[in-house]
């Protein structure tokens, strides 16, 4: 299976340019690859990306669309969404802060119900 491939990925060439390798060992490594991009495209399409096709379109896409941002503005912009975590995180702290004082008036005085 897919894990019996993971060190004949790294030498596969190597080892068919060298001519170590039986057309019986290349058909059965072609075939298990051929069966590893079958799974991997049946995931990815399950997975609403389109298969490997629509995998490599998106990345092709987000490779030219990042490729105009600058390491610069991506440290800028993490330390944006790093400062508004922080900022959402204080609100909802004042707001269970909040939360617990009323229910503590209430006890004290149950709210009036108009009528």
């Amino acid at each position: 299976m897919a894990r019996g491939l993971l060190p004949m990925a790294l030498v596969f060439w190597l080892e068919v340019g060298a001519e170590r390798v039986s057309m019986g060992d290349i058909v059965a490594q072609v075939e298990a690859l051929s069966e590893l991009a079958g799974d991997l495209d049946a995931r990815l399409a399950s997975a609403g990306v389109g298969g490997l096709a629509g995998a490599v379109a998106i990345y092709e896409r987000l490779r030219d669309v990042l490729a105009g941002v600058s390491i610069a503005d991506l440290e800028r912009m993490a330390r944006q969404v790093a400062d508004l975590d922080r900022e959402l995180k204080e609100v909802d702290r004042r707001l269970a802060a909040v939360r617990e004082l009323k229910t503590l008036l209430d006890r004290i005085e149950p709210p009036v119900r108009a009528t």
